[in-house]
């Protein structure tokens, strides 16, 4: 206990405040289902959002957050692409499944990035893996694929994971790629 703390004889309570779960695999996304208020979707490979935004409604429909990772700039691409091997350690695993990537490859690629050679990550990692592991392009190119992931999920919001090492850059691209998911009639605004 800390010095003239003492804590309140009874816990707070919000009947009012919505309780949303992080979640990536199954078991999580359906308790989030029976139990929560909302689900945040990140770290998921894009081709299987659909089937965990389906497991997050599959007791009730609940507000559903989708959180996908970004670059924009190819060479910022290939300085994050060898980190992504981390993004599977502690992946579910369907993730790897889905992607065809075993957790010992996976554990293998780690330790030898840790210990400075990122060629078994950047072979991990390939072109493949990529495209399904993050949003990569021009602005326009991840705005329309982030108005394409809402249209088909529907979630009740959507954000952009920033893997950039430049982030102020990156700021501006998000927000010009998200106005045009928003509005898909919008210009690319030139960074």
């Amino acid at each position: 206990m800390t010095d003239g703390y003492d804590p309140p004889p009874r816990p707070f309570t919000a009947p009012d405040l919505p309780i949303w779960v992080g979640a990536r695999g199954e078991g999580f996304n359906r308790f989030a289902s029976k139990a929560a208020d909302g689900v945040f979707v990140g770290g998921i490979p894009l081709p299987i959002l659909e089937t965990v935004v389906g497991w997050a409604r599959s007791e009730r429909s609940i507000d559903v957050g989708i959180y996908v990772g970004a670059v924009f700039d190819p060479d910022e691409v290939e300085a994050v692409r060898p980190r992504l091997v981390f993004s599977l350690l502690d992946a579910p695993d369907i993730n790897r499944e889905r992607l065809g990537v075993s957790l010992d490859d996976a554990r293998a690629a780690a330790a030898a990035f840790s210990a400075g050679d990122d060629r078994p990550a950047r072979r991990l990692i390939d072109d493949r893996v990529l495209d399904q592991l993050l949003l990569r392009g021009s602005t326009s190119d991840v705005g329309r694929r982030l108005r394409a992931i809402v249209d088909r999920l529907s979630p009740t919001s959507i954000g952009v994971a920033l893997l950039t090492p430049d982030l102020e850059r990156g700021l501006d691209h998000a927000a010009q790629a998200l106005a045009i998911a928003r509005n898909p009639a919008s210009e690319e605004v030139p960074a």
